[in-house]
């Protein structure tokens, strides 16, 4: 959370102004910086991470089948859904959590338009081996980044890898506007088709293509303002946290995966309990003590009970992941001394099996 201060000299220019949205002056700016900061220009911001997906899905013209992950936010299947795809799953790698190419090969049939992978916890996927199927088998290739903001693989962000990526700047993030989004594009000609695609299909009085309201609000926009400019220190303050826990748990629950050319954002702290009772249990003893983790991600969303028949389930390692799975609380104010309680209880539920 950033100054409140700071958010009100900001919100008294828009208040002034009564420019409350429609590509206003504080988001024109923020989307300067956020350019800058990724290192390209081929980034429209729009009001949440789910429409990103929705309206890039859209722009590239995707349809039929997307192979996808079964490990992931359910943002990610269910942005398929509204836009008339069908989710294909391909199982995960069990280290890093992220689609196996392997995998993903198998699943590709005549109706295969494209591949959506997600960046699980910041970590990029096996990028080039997902690059040389979609070169392959002429398919797109789009990466749901929401959790990825700060992450880099070999030099470059991982919010632009792909074809076309996506982002999320809610709440829960580690560089939030509240709610929003962001799209990244390789190819520089779907700029106007996105921007387009976010504000209702118009400009002015003349109507081009089915659109969407896709904008972010001025006051959304300073919340990234403010927080952007501390993005550096926020990461470095995650990382000592992330570190203080790897001090205090066992080696053998922490999901730390040494990925070769990865910088990690510390967006998360997975850890991954025996089964499912044992979780429950962590889950249990931590709320006794006004402790909540998450269990991010579960279900497995080839388990979702909306998918349509077509759709494959059981994909054993996602399922067992997703069983096991527990985030611990992770957020730039938290204490060493609060990591210290979290860790003994986590011990305590462990040492006990």
């Amino acid at each position: 959370i950033p100054s409140f201060e700071d958010f009100i000299e900001h919100a008294r220019d828009v208040f002034e102004s009564a420019w409350l949205t429609n590509n206003g002056p504080k988001l024109q700016l923020l989307d300067k910086q956020l350019k800058e900061y990724l290192g390209s220009n081929n980034i429209t911001i729009v009001s949440n991470g789910t429409i990103a997906i929705q309206i890039l899905l859209r722009a590239m013209e995707v349809k039929d089948e997307v192979i996808t992950t079964p490990y992931s936010y359910v943002a990610t299947t269910s942005a398929l859904l509204w836009e008339k795809c069908i989710p294909v799953f391909a199982d995960i790698d069990p280290y890093t959590f992220c689609i196996d190419p392997e995998k993903v090969e198998q699943c590709i049939t005549e109706k295969t338009t494209a591949i959506l992978a997600t960046n699980v916890y910041g970590r990029p996927c096996d990028v080039e081996g997902l690059e040389a199927i979609a070169e392959r088998y002429n398919l797109k290739l789009i990466f749901d980044a929401a959790q990825a903001f700060g992450a880099k693989y070999k030099s470059r962000s991982v919010l632009t890898l792909g074809d076309g990526a996506t982002s999320s700047f809610h709440a829960t993030k580690v560089f939030n506007t509240a709610e929003g989004g962001s799209i990244y594009f390789k190819d520089p000609a779907l700029e106007e088709k996105i921007e387009l695609l976010r504000s209702f299909g118009h400009k002015d009085d003349d109507h081009y293509v089915l659109g969407i309201n896709g904008k972010m609000s001025e006051l959304h926009a300073i919340m990234g303002l403010i927080v952007l400019p501390h993005i550096n220190d926020i990461i470095a303050k995650r990382k000592l946290l992330t570190e203080a826990y790897h001090e205090r748990l066992p080696n053998h629950i922490i999901s730390n995966p040494n990925i070769e050319g990865w910088e990690n954002n510390y967006s998360y702290y997975p850890i991954l309990a025996k089964n499912n009772n044992q979780r429950e249990a962590l889950i249990s003893a931590l709320i006794d003590k006004k402790i909540k983790p998450r269990r991010y991600f579960y279900p497995s969303l080839d388990q979702l009970p909306y998918l349509p028949d077509s759709c494959n389930k059981k994909m054993p390692i996602s399922i067992d992941i997703a069983s096991r799975v527990l985030c611990l609380p992770l957020y730039y104010d938290l204490k060493i001394d609060e990591i210290d309680l979290i860790s003994d209880i986590v011990k305590k539920i462990i040492n006990e099996g």
